[in-house]
């Protein structure tokens, strides 16, 4: 098995909708990608940093409309979540503790976390809304990651970005050529 093996199946996860399955490869995408980026051996902190380091790219990608570097937003619906005074807490949290940590250890993820298809992040109508799309941006982030330079998928998959058709394979390493 090899990253890409996990990227591609996430990718087909995705595209016949299987969100929480998509989910888990893409997770453990990043975990292993985090591993070449990042030295330390505390899983905790080397996919977090993973996530604030990439995450122009992963909002660009799976926040339509929205490019920033870290986005820290109120949550109180959330168990298991750490937010400070306020109830604020960083996307990294979110991603890791309620999303992968979820997945990966419970085969679930927390019943008030929803996603749907418009670029709405946070607290409606009771539940903790993240758009689906951050599945794509958290895809593309391991694809064009530098150190994922040599990996290839056995399928041509291809996707739409401002009308132009992209071809994943044509994006592996390409980390700088697609800087936002």
């Amino acid at each position: 098995m090899s990253i890409s093996n996990f990227v591609e199946k996430s990718f087909l996860n995705y595209l016949e909708g299987d969100i929480h399955t998509s989910l888990s490869l893409a997770c453990s995408a990043v975990d292993a990608t985090a591993r070449k980026v990042f030295n330390s051996t505390n899983n905790n902190v080397r996919f977090k940093n993973y996530i604030k380091r990439y995450f122009r790219i992963i909002s660009f990608y799976g926040l339509p409309g929205i490019v920033t570097n870290g986005i820290k937003i109120g949550c109180t619906l959330l168990k298991d979540i750490k937010t400070d005074e306020n109830n604020m807490v960083w996307i990294e949290d979110i991603i890791y503790h309620t999303i992968r940590c979820g997945l990966l250890h419970e085969c679930d993820i927390d019943k008030n976390l929803r996603f749907v298809d418009e670029t709405l992040i946070g607290e409606k109508d009771n539940f903790f809304n993240i758009p689906k799309f951050i599945i794509i941006g958290l895809l593309i982030s391991v694809v064009l990651c530098k150190e994922n330079n040599n990996e290839k998928l056995d399928n041509n998959i291809s996707f739409y970005l401002k009308n132009n058709l992209i071809t994943v394979n044509d994006l592996w390493g390409k980390e700088d050529e697609f800087s936002i």
